[in-house]
């Protein structure tokens, strides 16, 4: 797709993340869907948490976590040593050339790329490689939007069907002007067994 190919080229061309030492720091925030259930699988209560992470991690998989939910601190928490923690599947030197990525559906792809932002600090080089991965895809939804806090973008987005009559759609919204990823949804479009909170969404 040529927006995202155009993107591609935007993302390479951008200046490295600020910043510098052995560890890769990532912020995120967003809104999670928390259930409370038997042992049997019967939802008792569900409702939309808040949730908040910061992310210190380094080659070896040492580092730090410092998570909330709904504004309680998570057991993820804590510091971990060498081997604790995953430096992400594309963590390489600056300079590096970023590794090839497997080629893949769009839904799968969509939750891959999410899932690299979410544990490393992203490169130009590997943003624009991931953006290339996505234009060679055939089946994509694109369309301009404003993320949850309040910032335009174009969402990507591809839909899965998982079985056992659940099916939904993984969203990547990105900066028109960068490339950048802002925000990453998962939206239940058919079963899950789950009653959202009135008005809410996750």
């Amino acid at each position: 797709m040529s927006t995202l190919v155009e993107l591609a080229a935007r993302a390479g061309s951008q200046p490295s993340p600020p910043g510098s030492g052995p560890y890769s720091y990532i912020h995120t925030r967003g809104w999670y869907l928390a259930t409370e259930q038997t042992t049997d699988g019967r939802v008792l209560d569900s409702r939309v948490e808040e949730a908040e992470r910061e992310f210190w991690v380094a080659a070896d998989g040492s580092g730090r976590i410092e998570e909330t939910h709904g504004g309680r601190r998570s057991r993820m928490s804590g510091v971990y040593g060498p081997g604790g923690l995953s430096p992400g599947p594309f963590w390489e030197p600056a300079g590096a050339a970023p590794a090839p990525f497997p080629r893949q559906g769009g839904s799968p792809l969509i939750k891959q790329i999410q899932s690299v932002w979410r544990v490393q600090t992203v490169r130009p080089a590997l943003q624009a490689a991931l953006l290339r991965s996505l234009a060679n895809l055939p089946v994509l939804r694109m369309e301009e939007t404003t993320d949850r806090a309040g910032r335009p973008g174009l969402a990507v987005s591809a839909d899965d069907r998982a079985g056992s009559g659940w099916s939904g759609r993984h969203v990547l919204v990105l900066a028109p002007a960068t490339g950048m990823v802002l925000a990453a949804e998962e939206i239940t479009l058919r079963g899950g067994g789950v009653t959202h909170p009135p008005g809410a969404s996750a």
